[in-house]
């Protein structure tokens, strides 16, 4: 994978190609290896092979479903790729597994956000809010965002107001 990011950084185009066959090789002795998917996938991603990365991440999801981490790699790629809805489903995917992570909460808050569906936004805004801890800020944040959106700027000042006041007593 670093030879494939170095290459592509220095514009040689033969250390690509050799960083992604040295990763292709690792990969394929056991594509249920999930380091060696997850490298592949991703350099594969980060030299422009998009199309390769979301093969590799949709022939893992499908041999190991419950992996959440390489789910959310693949709604990343997804995103990436415009397909903002399939990044949900896979995300809510992982929100079964995982009901309290915070990131997967915060993914799902912005791509509903991009999407412009806003109720749904602010539901796992809202739900982000429940798990306390740095997890009220970043709802705080979705919310402020939310209300922009939404064009209701006297709405997202108000929490933004009351979010300094309750830093200021703490």
């Amino acid at each position: 994978r670093l030879r494939a990011r170095v290459g592509k950084m220095l514009g040689d185009e033969a250390q690509v190609k050799d960083g992604l066959g040295c990763l292709q090789s690792i990969y394929s002795k056991d594509p249920q290896y999930a380091p060696a998917a997850q490298a592949y996938a991703m350099a594969l991603e980060s030299t422009g092979h998009r199309p390769q990365a979301l093969k590799v991440l949709v022939d893992y999801t499908k041999a190991r479903p419950e992996d959440g981490r390489m789910r959310t790699i693949y709604a990343q790629v997804l995103q990436n790729e415009g397909k903002l809805d399939d990044a949900v489903v896979q995300l809510k995917q992982v929100v079964e597994q995982r009901p309290q992570d915070s990131q997967v909460l915060s993914a799902l808050t912005e791509l509903y956000r991009r999407l412009q569906r806003f109720d749904e936004a602010e539901q796992w805004a809202n739900r982000l809010l429940e798990g306390g801890g740095p997890a009220q800020v970043k709802a705080a944040m979705h919310e402020v965002q939310l209300q922009a959106a939404r064009g209701h700027i006297e709405a997202a000042l108000e929490i933004v107001r009351r979010g300094s006041k309750a830093a200021l007593k703490s």
